[in-house]
This record gives C-alpha cells, structure tokens and sequence, in this order.
C-alpha cells in the first residue's frame, strides 16, 4: 500500500478522530460495560477540541484515510507524557497500528528527553 504513515494530526482531522474514537470505544465496550455505565460517544466534538488544546494528536493514515489515532499529553513541568486516546478502527486491528502509533510517539518522547511517558485511559 502506498501513502501509509503517522502524522501530527491538526484540526482538519477532527471528525477523523472523533470516527475513530468512537466506533472503536463502542465496538470493543458495548457489549462487556453495563448499558447504564457505558457512555456513547465517548468523545464529543466539544471535548475533543478542549483535548486538542492540552495534547498533541497523532494520525494513522492509509490513502489518506485516518484508521488510527493516538495523544501525547505533557505534565506541566513537560518531563512527564501521557499516552492517550490509542484507539484503531475495528477492521485495522491486529496489524500493527497501534504499536507504530506508541513506537512513534515513545520515539518521540526519547528526542525530547523526557524522563517518563506513561499510559493512561
């Protein structure tokens, strides 16, 4: 396949991202957490674009078409990150999007020496 890789996302890439988000939560939580606790979307439009604002997404693109995302959120002091929103669409799973998606990001977190990157969610 031509045109696959990882990118910073920016805000064109919202819907993408809240796709993805969502359908991969509900997919994989729907039918384990109790219907009066799960909660759908996970991820609104609106939280999104706070979280757009205290962390820096990251895009999985094939042919241009976002399959997966993931965020580094850094502590105040910036010598800590936090992994968030790792999600994969359902049909791209198991291939090895997600971990290029850590990798990338731990490859990142070593370039601007942080002293720990740790997961949260």
């Amino acid at each position: 396949m031509d045109n696959i890789g990882i990118e910073r996302a920016d805000i064109k890439d919202i819907q993408a991202i809240l796709f993805v988000i969502n359908k991969s939560n509900g997919e994989a939580y729907r039918k384990i957490i109790q219907p009066e606790y799960f909660k759908e979307p996970v991820l609104t439009p609106d939280k999104l674009l706070k979280e757009f604002e205290e962390m820096t997404f990251y895009t999985y693109k094939i042919e241009g078409v976002t399959i997966g995302v993931a965020a580094l959120k850094m502590t105040e002091d910036e010598k800590v990150g936090q992994l968030r929103w790792v999600y994969v669409l359902p049909e791209h799973q198991r291939k090895g999007v997600g971990t290029s998606l850590i990798n990338y990001i731990e490859k990142y977190a070593v370039k601007i020496r942080l002293k720990k990157l740790k997961s949260v969610d």
